[in-house]
């Protein structure tokens, strides 16, 4: 929430920061969750079937790469946007548009 008030500020430098501190705080008991939920036969999944213990972090990865493109950072950009289609499995549509749109700015057709 902070991340997301700085970046509506314009800080974002300090939305940067904020996203890539509690991703790294966060990432991997996320990640053990969902493993010990998909042991357990107890994971929920949103409605795109992403397991919801991970939205956070897509949206996370996703507001990072918005701060990046607003600062001009388009190798941030793009690092940060696929980090999120990639924790989504690719099926987050909000994250594939994203690394479409930052693909296109960056003249990267393949990518796109």
């Amino acid at each position: 929430m902070q991340g997301n008030k700085a970046f509506l500020d314009g800080e974002y430098e300090t939305a940067i920061s904020l996203y890539e501190n509690a991703i790294n705080a966060g990432y991997q008991v996320a990640m053990d969750l969902q493993a010990d939920r998909e042991k357990e036969g107890t994971d929920i999944l949103s409605d795109e079937g992403i397991p919801v213990g991970f939205l956070w972090l897509v949206e996370a990865r996703r507001n990072e790469a918005s701060a990046k493109l607003s600062m001009g950072d388009l190798e941030g950009a793009l690092a940060a946007v696929e980090a999120s289609c990639d924790i989504s499995g690719n099926k987050s549509a909000d994250s594939l548009e994203m690394l479409a749109d930052i693909c296109q700015k960056n003249k990267d057709n393949e990518g796109e």
